[in-house]
């Protein structure tokens, strides 16, 4: 599922074949465009480009599409065994056949280069705005320079690892608003997930940042860092105990995890965490976890204050009688007041938003008669609201 701003256009792609367009422009209320089917080819993948256009990586080719008026404008077909594709701005990178191929907005070959080094096996990869690729294989991470001119990867720096990679992120700066629109991003740091459960944050130039050890996962699902702090993330994965999930908030001001969660209903599928500070100046920082059964996916948001060590459960979302698998947000704006867009199970997509003042202290002058009377239970009800039932103590 990917956005574009100029006009707002939500676009998500599905096993199918079908390429779904929606209006996205009301915020939370979408409506559907159209939808199209590419010869039920599975659509793997969606980028975008500077100037809104989308490419989709189906199982048998490469389309440019206009998602304003939804025509394809060019498609590659002679490329077999892609492994990734990503997008920055006007390039788009594609990794297939132990090769590099670089690609304008177009769809005009810029790169290619082969060689063992960029064999597909346990391959990731991301490239920054200034053409600097950084590639990911089973034990190592290497950062080249592609120099369209002479046709070569330069090599900046490399690092092998001891332990095997089992999970990678590249966290991306896109610096502004703008820059998020027109798709124009910088790698700022890379963090990893060994078998030898470490969890490993280095900066572009594969400088170590930090390393927590001896975290207690099996095997890493996802890591993000908070939008507005670059001190903490989040790690979601399997936990040790079999069979359950567990999320833990990583500082770089600590040399030990946060856990807040172990369960074996909540699939660690993370929000984008925020960090608010509240009216009484504490700082606490936000991120949801999906809760998921047989009829509905509930979406549980926690608020996590490291210093005081206390977590509480601040508010609840449903996918009514769906499953959520996707997750966007719209990232323009102001952080705390945004649309949350999830793609379902189903094809479906939910809409929420973010409320920068999801609750409000209620005043007690007409519900306490006297200072000595004490609130003893508050219910919420869907049609009349909030019912407070309070004891006189005269």
């Amino acid at each position: 599922m990917v956005q574009i701003y100029t006009p707002q256009i939500l676009i998500s792609c599905h096993q199918n074949g079908d390429i779904i367009f929606y209006d996205s422009s009301k915020g939370i209320q979408i409506d559907l465009i159209v939808k199209k089917n590419y010869n039920n080819q599975q659509c793997l993948q969606l980028e975008r480009f500077y100037d809104n256009k989308i490419i989709a990586l189906m199982n048998q080719s490469i389309y440019l599409i206009d998602p304003v008026s939804q025509i394809t404008l060019n498609q590659l077909t002679n490329l077999t065994n892609i492994v990734q594709i990503v997008t920055n701005y006007d390039k788009l990178a594609i990794n297939y056949n132990n090769c590099i191929q670089i690609f304008s907005s177009q769809l005009v070959s810029l790169f290619l280069q082969c060689q063992n080094e960029f064999s597909s096996n346990n391959f990731n990869m991301s490239l920054s705005n200034n053409l600097q690729l950084i590639i990911q294989k089973s034990q190592q991470i290497s950062v080249y320079q592609i120099d369209l001119n002479q046709q070569q990867p330069i090599l900046l720096s490399t690092i092998s690892t001891v332990s095997t990679i089992q999970y990678i992120n590249f966290i991306l700066n896109y610096t502004s608003d703008q820059n998020i629109i027109i798709n124009n991003y910088f790698v700022d740091e890379i963090v990893i997930f060994d078998n030898q459960r470490s969890f490993w944050i280095y900066n572009s130039s594969l400088n170590l940042v930090h390393v927590v050890n001896n975290i207690q996962l099996k095997a890493a699902i996802i890591a993000k860092r908070v939008v507005n702090d670059q001190l903490v993330y989040f790690l979601a994965g399997y936990a040790i105990q079999q069979g359950f999930y567990t999320t833990f908030l990583i500082s770089k001001q600590y040399n030990k995890p946060f856990m807040f969660g172990i369960s074996n209903v909540y699939f660690p599928q993370l929000e984008e965490p925020q960090k608010a500070i509240n009216s009484y100046g504490y700082t606490f920082y936000k991120v949801k976890r999906a809760l998921v059964n047989q009829l509905n996916t509930l979406l549980k948001e926690y608020e996590i204050d490291i210093q005081r060590n206390i977590t509480y459960v601040s508010g609840h979302e449903y996918l009514y009688q769906d499953y959520g698998v996707t997750y966007i947000k719209d990232a323009v704006g102001q952080k705390l007041n945004q649309v949350n867009y999830f793609g379902t199970k189903s094809g479906l997509i939910f809409s929420s938003k973010n409320s920068k003042s999801r609750y409000q202290k209620l005043s007690t002058e007409k519900i306490l008669k006297s200072n000595n009377d004490q609130i003893q239970e508050i219910i919420h009800s869907a049609q009349i609201g909030i019912v407070i039932k309070s004891k006189t103590m005269d």
